[in-house]
This record gives C-alpha cells, structure tokens and sequence, in this order.
C-alpha cells in the first residue's frame, strides 16, 4: 500500500487491482485534475532492461491521440514506484460485459470496428498492444471503446525464445484454467519470435470471434492445451447462424474472422485498416438505414444492448461518474412525460445557434422512447393562451409560463459560449413549477462543425440519463445527429424557417427555405422531403413534389429509424399511391414507437381517403390517446364526425377537447357550437356562437351561423345586422367567406324582414358584381349562387334557366349540387331541390347538416328526405350521376 501522495499526486482511493498492479483515482495537482494512477508492482520492474524497454514503449503510447485509445498522461517513477497516469475512465471492462450476456451483432461490429481503428491508429505510429483481449478494452455508456494498457505486455516478455511461457502468465499453470492472456496470443507470440502489428491482428481475431459466439475459439482444459491448439489447430468454426447477418454479409464476417487467425502471418490483414472498411461494408449490409454516417466518424455509436454499467463492475484505470451511476431522475419525471427546450441563450455572437441548436437538440431528444417533447404548434396554444407577444422569444420565464399551462415536466435551458476555437454547450434541467435547477450537463466542441457531429449527441444523451430513462433505452434509440440530420447549422436552420412558414400557410416561402437548405446539403433527407410535400399538397406541383420525395427515400439510408420508416411511407402514399401498403407501413411504424402520433393521424387520413369512416375515427383517436396535447387529431375527428360520418355526438366530443386543449381558440369554440346545431340544440349554439365571437369578432365560421342562428329563431333584424357586418367584411377581404352566399343569406333576411326593396338591390348588385368577373371566371357553384340570387330577386325564369344550364355538367362537385338545391328552392321547385340535396350529400357533400341552419334552403329542412340524409354515415360516400 502506497501512501496518500506519490510525488505530485494525492490519491482518492482504489479502483481495483490485478496481476499488473493497483490502480487509484488520483488527482494530479500540479494540472488539478483526475486520473486513474497505476503502480506496478516491484516485481514486474525488478530487472533494469525490462523496466528499460517497458518505459520506452509505454512512452511511445502515451504520444498516441485517437479516440479508441485512452490517454497516457504520464509515465514515470518516483519514490522508488513505477507508475503510469491514465485517463480516468467512466464504464466497464468489455470482458465483464462479455460474462454478463452476449451482445447483439449490431453492437458487435460496432464495438470491433471502433477497436480496430484504435489498433491502427497505434500501429501508425509504431506502437503494437502485445496484450490486446477484453480486459483491456473499456466501454463507456455510450457505446465507446477505448483499448488501454498499451505496451505493459513488455513486462510480461520472457525475453529470448524457447523460454518458458507459461512463468510469463499469472496462475498460467493451473489446470483447468484458461488465463485469458494466453487465449488470445498469437503463434509466433506463443513461440516467443519477434512479434509486430500482425501479432494484433490475430488478437483483434480472438476478440472479435469471442464477441460474436460468446466463447473463444481455442478453448480446453488447461493452459497448455489451449497453447497447443493455437500452434496446431484450426479455429473452432463459428456456430450456424453466427453471425445473424442478411445475405453476403455473415460470409464476409466469417471471412474477416478467419483472416484474422490465419497461423501465418503473412496470410492475415497486413494492415488493420483493411480490417476496419471490411467489417463497415459488413455493418452497413445489416443496418443501412440506421448505421452511416454521412461525414465523417463521429466516435458515438451506441450499444443497441444493455446498460454497459453494473454497481459492482471493476474496471482497470477507470471510475464512473455521478450522472451514469445515478439511478434516480434529477426530477419528478415518468416515462412519456413531456419536455420543453427553451430558446437558446446565445453567447457565441454566431447568429445561427439560435435557430440551428434548438433544433438539433429537439430532433435529437425526440429519437427518445421515454420521453416527449413538446413543439411548435403545443407551445404556441399555450402563448396565446398566455397572451404572450407574437414572435416573444421563449426565455426561462416565459417558458416556465408555457410548461406549466401545457403539463409540461421538465424543462431544458440550453447554453452556448465560445473560447477560441472551442464551444461549450450547456443544458440545465429545471423544474418548471418551481423554478429549480435539477441538473446541468456540459459538452464541449473542438471547433465549430463539432457542435453538431459530436456535442450535441454527448448533451442529449446525458439529459436524457438525468432524466431517468436507462442505459438500455438510451443505447437503442440514440443515433448520431449527423446520421439522421446534417453536419450544416446553416441547413438546419432553414430547415426550421421552412417549417415556421409552413405554419404560417406561406407555402412558396416554405418551398425557398427547403430549397436553401438543400443548398447547403443537397442529401439533407428531412428538407427533401417537406419541400416534396409542400409541392404535393399545397403547391399544386404534384410531379415535382413525387420526384422530391423519391430523392428523399433513396438518401433515406441515412437518417435515424424514425425518419427513414415515415419518409418510406410517405413515398408509398404520395408517390406510388399504394393506399394499403401505406396503412401497412403506418402499422409497422407504430409497433416501433407506439406513443408517436403521426402514424395513427395519417392512417385515419388514409381510411377516410377510402371510405373506411369507423376505422378512420378509431385512428384519430388513438392518435389523441399517443400524443393527449396535440389538437391535431380532435380536429381530424371533428371534420369526420362532420363531414363523413355525421354524427353530432362524435364531433361534439372532439370540439370540446379541442376546447380543453385551445382554450383561447375562436375555432374550437365555433367547433363545439356548431357540433350543437347538429343536435338541433340551437339556443346553447346561439350561446355558443357569441362565446366564439368574443375571441373573434369576425370569425368566418361564428359570425355568419350567428346570423343563421337568429334568423331561424325569427330575431330578423338582429339576422339582418350580422348579415350585414358579414357581406362588408368578406367584401373588403377581410373575412374569409363567399360574398355570393353572405348576399344570398342578407337579402332573404331583408326580405324576410318586409324590405322587399332592398332585399332586391342587395341581390341584384351582387348578381352584377359576380357577372363582372366574366363566364370564364365562375365556376359551376359561383354560377349555382348567382340562379339563387336572381330567384330570390323575383327573376325566378332567368334563376331557373341558369339552374338548368349548371345542371347538365355531368362532372357537378357536391358543392356545386348543394348550391343548384338552394337555386330551385328560391325557384320554388321543391322536388329538385330536394334531388339535388340528396346528391350532394351521397356526393360528400362538406356539411349537410348545414341545411338545417341555411335560410336558403327554409321550405325543405323539414322534409323527411331531408331527416334520412342527414343519419349517420356507414359507408363511403359514392358521386350521384
């Protein structure tokens, strides 16, 4: 036992200890920091030439730099000790995780390739590991293997050859134990010929073989007998099925191995570089969707197994950190709850972190099983609710405000400084109800593009630890950024802008903003395919928009699972139109992530699509169940409820949550209203549509049923001022409603009121107004109100004419048959008018049940025809001839 200084470092205490010495946590004064300080013991040093030659080379490793290599800091002896100050380590010995369980292929070739770059970047420079097995590789919790131990086989060397190589061992000759650093030492090592990198090689092969099969590939009964099968005998085969890999790639896997453990040297990869590109070719064939990196090695892959960290694991030169043993969450936080990311507190004065950093740590959390992140749409209903300016930045007050109107549980405020070249990146974790910080967590960026390819991977997935999802969770879902997204801030950032403008109903400047991005990284999956589904369904561009999303799919082989799986199925609806295999898809995505929304939405978008009402409204609901904040599928379900199945129940149901979830929402108020005039409840939607109107006084929903709602009550003149707020607005532009039907609805108001004369001049200048805009310019529905106008006007024969004329297209929309029902009801033709509702309303028909508020279409609401129209959908709706 040393004592509790050792020249210039103070020791914590021990870490573990073995057949190399003592390892301690120490802390180095002179740099104050921590390390992980190996004393060797006196025997292993005692004969001068050997100590010579293991300084020399442990020297030459401590000049390594890689990211697979742990650090030598110092090498050196004092007070009679020699030592070797190590990086301190967070995670476990490989071998330990090895004795728990065997690991997953992907998590194989992973851990293999990151070990051989290690090895390659010593052999580079000359240094060869000599002892390269489990024991000496660490993992931390992400996934990331380090090799440490370089250069201390030397102490092992025996010296010439012929000696003998079982004293060179610890307990090497027990019977019936096999020591591991025999198992994995290669002929000419066992025969004590000069070894160089290939003798690694073969190490590399054991390793990787053990890795695979889950035991060794010379095992026996003694230490002797395993020396023997090594010099003579051929590897055991791997078992059948080993690995489990598609097509070509388990035979390619085979062969690395056994190039590998080729006895010759000169037969093995003379290179373990050669290694490493055969062993990516072979990953890539079992994951390429999920598995490539577009930019360069990013040094984050992730185990997709368990935990890499047990309580009671010893790992030499290495120790484990508070935030990865913690097995409580920092905060009141359960699986599914919901997180919100603050705007970014900027210190860098480079502007693009404010947009570009949001963003990256929001689509990084989201790959997240555990929890949910709250965005755009949740966080804007709840600022209106708030009151909150338009555009106000989400500061720490602010967003407290927001998590705490929305349900949120935890809240992240992210933190960006510059030093020199370097970022520092800093989230902590607040407790919005309280204000208190939890936890921060930090990470550091060599230099600008690091930001994204490695920190922000490295933040996330500690906040995510700090939150309390397990090791296991966060290794099966935490891709790297850069895999799924892009290495450009500048792309990232218009991503985001197209995004906000899609929001905001600006598709062409939605379609710039992708188009920028895309600039910047032409194969940047995710702005590809928004600017294909902006062409599709807003622009009007449809062949362009498929053309887009088919790019999309084809660089869909790099991004995240949950990216590429929703990107496929948005290319089998969009592009192939394949309807079925896209609900098929939708299934599948939701087997994988069961609590994600969009797949539910769009399976109920995609069974309204053909008819299939029931099964539509059982998506949109579980929808509602997978996401409770989001009002997106309660609005589907309304629209449903309204437009297909007719059911007034349903749709009341759906606006009340949409209520509950919009509370400061003038449509969700006209939503639960108009829901209440479908049960004919007409006085509380009266009510109802006044609560709406004190949102917005101009509602293009509210305020025209307002001045239905009187008329049919016989409130006439009150009827008439609305109608009359309603024609001006639309008009002037102001509100979005027909100006035909505001006119329409207006002079049979006046009519209705005894002002026959104005009744006329009202209609009749909107005929002229309409006319004006020329034959070319209307469409059959525009025509339809026209005929209506001049019926209700007295010019009955020229309205019925009209009519007539409209009614011979043989290729009527529903809307254009619904308005031809309220032209002959003016004309006083009530048979057809009754037909042409009927049609319309088997045609699918936006709203029947808006006859039963429609001043137009008074003489026929009662009609039973009219009461059997208006039941409850069971079944597509099929055009009338």
């Amino acid at each position: 036992m040393i004592g509790r200084t050792l020249s210039h470092f103070r020791i914590l205490g021990e870490i573990g200890r073995g057949g190399m010495g003592v390892v301690y946590r120490a802390q180095d004064v002179r740099l104050d920091r921590e390390v992980a300080l190996k004393v060797l013991p006196p025997d292993l040093v005692a004969d001068p030439d050997r100590k010579r030659r293991f300084l020399q080379e442990a020297r030459a490793a401590a000049s390594l730099a890689d990211p697979h290599i742990a650090v030598v800091h110092e090498v050196d002896e004092a007070e009679g000790t020699t030592f070797i100050a190590m990086e301190l380590l967070a995670g476990e010995r490989l071998s330990d995780r090895l004795r728990r369980d065997r690991l997953p292929v992907a998590a194989c070739l992973d851990l293999a390739v990151q070990i051989a770059r290690g090895l390659a970047a010593a052999h580079e420079q000359g240094v060869v590991h000599r002892d390269l097995k489990p024991a000496n590789v660490m993992v931390d919790g992400h996934g990331r293997a380090k090799l440490i131990d370089f250069g201390l086989a030397k102490l092992r060397d025996p010296g010439p050859a012929g000696a003998d190589l079982t004293t060179g061992v610890a307990d090497a000759t027990a019977p019936g134990v096999v020591m591991g650093t025999v198992a994995y030492m290669s002929p000419e090592q066992l025969r004590g010929a000069p070894v160089d990198a290939r003798s690694d090689t073969w190490s590399f092969g054991v390793l990787l073989y053990e890795m695979l099969a889950g035991r060794r590939p010379f095992e026996a009964a003694s230490t002797t007998e395993v020396m023997s099968a090594i010099l003579r005998d051929p590897p055991a085969p791997l078992p059948a099925g080993v690995p489990p890999l598609p097509g070509s790639a388990a035979e390619e896997v085979r062969r690395i191995v056994e190039r590998c453990l080729a006895k010759d040297p000169e037969q093995r990869y003379q290179s373990v570089r050669d290694a490493v590109l055969d062993l990516e070719a072979a990953r890539r064939q079992l994951e390429p969707r999920h598995d490539r990196p577009r930019h360069r090695e990013t040094g984050r892959r992730r185990l997709g197994t368990a935990a890499l960290l047990t309580a009671g694991g010893l790992a030499i030169a290495a120790v484990v950190g508070w935030s990865l043993i913690s097995r409580r969450p920092a905060l009141a936080f359960a699986q599914r709850d919901w997180l919100l990311v603050a705007d970014v507190t900027n210190d860098t004065g480079e502007q693009v972190f404010d947009v570009a950093l949001k963003v990256a740590l929001e689509t990084d959390l989201r790959q997240s099983r555990y929890a949910n992140v709250v965005d755009q749409a949740q966080v804007a209903n709840a600022a209106r609710l708030l009151r909150l300016p338009a555009g106000a930045k989400l500061d720490e007050d602010a967003a407290r405000r927001v998590c705490q109107v929305a349900g949120v549980r935890a809240l992240v405020l992210p933190h960006i400084v510059r030093a020199g070249s370097a970022y520092l990146l800093e989230a902590s974790l607040v407790e919005p109800a309280t204000g208190r910080v939890a936890g921060q967590v930090r990470a550091t960026a060599r230099g600008r593009e690091d930001v994204l390819l490695e920190a922000i991977d490295e933040l996330t997935s500690k906040l995510r630890r700090m939150l309390g999802e397990s090791l296991r969770s966060i290794a099966a879902s935490d891709p790297p950024l850069v895999q799924y997204t892009t290495s450009s801030l500048e792309a990232l950032r218009l991503l985001q802008l197209g995004r906000d403008a899609w929001g905001a109903a600006d598709f062409t400047k939605a379609e710039r903003f992708f188009r920028e991005a895309l600039q910047h990284d032409p194969r940047f999956s995710a702005a590809r395919g928004s600017l294909g589904l902006v062409l599709i369904q807003f622009l009007g561009r449809p062949e362009e928009g498929k053309k887009e999303l088919a790019q999309a799919v084809a660089d869909a082989s790099d991004v995240s699972p949950r990216e590429s799986v929703m990107v496929r199925a948005l290319h089998k609806q969009f592009v192939e139109g394949d309807l079925p295999g896209t609900l098929e898809e939708y299934r599948f995505i939701s087997e994988l992530y069961p609590d994600m929304m969009q797949p539910y939405n769009n399976s109920g978008r995609i069974y309204e699509q053909m008819g299939r009402f029931a099964e539509a409204a059982k998506m949109y609901e579980r929808a509602s169940r997978a996401d409770p904040k989001s009002p997106v599928p309660y609005w589907n379900l309304w629209w449903l409820s309204v437009r297909s199945l007719r059911d007034p129940a349903v749709a009341e149901r759906a606006g009340r949550s949409l209520m509950t979830l919009q509370p400061g929402s003038p449509n969700a108020a006209s939503a639960v209203a108009w829901s209440l005039v479908m049960q004919r409840r007409f006085p509380e939607a009266e009510e109802a549509m006044h609560g709406a109107l004190k949102l917005d006084p101009v509602s293009p929903y509210a305020l025209p049923n307002l001045g239905h709602l009187l008329l049919r009550r016989g409130a006439v003149s009150e009827a008439t001022a609305v109608y009359r707020r309603v024609l001006e607005k639309a008009r002037a532009g102001e509100m979005r409603t027909g100006v035909e039907h505001a006119a329409l609805s207006l002079g049979l108001a006046l009519a209705a009121e005894g002002k026959a004369q104005d009744a006329r001049r009202v209609l009749l200048e909107s005929v002229a107004a309409s006319r004006a805009q020329g034959r070319q310019a209307q469409g059959p529905e525009q025509q339809a109100l026209v005929a209506a106008m001049l019926a209700a006007a007295g010019r009955v024969d020229e309205g019925r004419a009209l009519a007539d004329r409209v009614a011979s297209d043989p290729a009527l929309t529903p809307d254009a048959r619904y308005n031809l029902a309220e032209a002959y009801a003016q004309a006083g033709d009530r048979a057809r008018a009754l037909s042409f509702f009927e049609a319309a309303v088997a045609a699918g028909h936006g709203d029947a049940h808006f006859v039963l508020v429609d001043p137009a279409l008074a003489t026929i609401r009662d009609d039973p025809a009219v009461e059997r129209a208006l039941r409850p959908a069971t079944s597509a709706p099929t055009p009338a001839t």
